[in-house]
């Protein structure tokens, strides 16, 4: 599946697949500090 930016320009898969790994990162580290904020430890 392809998408494009606003410019139009269209991204390959590749770049998808870079941009949703980093966005899993960043959630993963939010998480993270969601927890120690809260003072919830697993």
């Amino acid at each position: 599946m392809l998408c494009t930016r606003g410019t139009g320009e269209i991204l390959n898969t590749d770049d998808i697949k870079k941009v949703k790994a980093q966005l899993h990162l960043i959630e993963l580290w939010m998480r993270e500090k969601l927890k120690i904020i809260g003072g919830k430890h697993e």
